[in-house]
């Protein structure tokens, strides 16, 4: 349902959509990322048009994993916006620099804004999904994703409530954390124009 709608504006926007519908229709825990997808990204053609913004991505990334993770330094958090107009090669780009983030041992978490019918905190409950997949092959990891996505499911009805969001917020940001002392790690959040109001902060 949906997938066939006249409206475009109908249709699930994205992969991840379309994923959060089947898991609740078939009560199913159906994974994010699998081994086909991201051996699928590796085989996918080059990138063509955007090597200026690649390269200065995978400079920056060399410079965090190289300075910062193998060489034992302490390196606070990076931030960087792939922004511009639909149809100028941002999603490409960002799958690109995920091929290539992955290929330096990189944990990549992801996770999509949508424009409608999203659950509170979204893009991160994505992110925790990816994580909680993942995070038990970890050294040395707590269950804090699993934590988390505990959390938000009981806490969804009271999350108009600052101390409830603030526990939320606290809960998202330990697991990532968590995570990255164990392995360097990208959080990529797409289509941040569209994130509900919770994830906006």
């Amino acid at each position: 349902h949906g997938l066939l709608e006249k409206d475009p504006a109908a249709r699930p926007s994205s992969a991840w959509e379309v994923i959060h519908e089947l898991k609740r229709r078939s009560g199913r825990d159906l994974p994010a990322e699998t081994p086909a997808t991201r051996e699928g990204r590796v085989l996918s053609t080059r990138c063509v048009g955007r090597e200026p913004e690649l390269a200065r991505l995978k400079r920056s990334l060399d410079a965090w994993v190289f300075e910062g993770v193998e060489g034992g330094r302490s390196l606070p958090p990076r931030c960087w916006r792939i922004s511009g107009e639909p149809g100028l090669g941002r999603t490409r780009l960002l799958r690109e620099f995920r091929v290539r983030s992955q290929a330096r041992g990189v944990l990549w978490l992801s996770g999509q804004c949508r424009r409608r019918g999203g659950r509170p905190f979204e893009p991160f409950v994505q992110v925790l999904e990816v994580l909680r997949s993942v995070e038990q092959d970890l050294p040395d990891v707590p269950l804090r994703a699993v934590e988390a996505l505990a959390f938000l499911r009981t806490a969804e009805a009271d999350l108009a409530a600052r101390d409830t969001r603030v526990r939320a917020m606290e809960r998202i940001a330990a697991a990532i954390v968590g995570a990255a002392r164990a392995q360097p790690c990208v959080v990529a959040i797409e289509d941040l124009h569209q994130a509900d109001e919770l994830s906006r902060g």
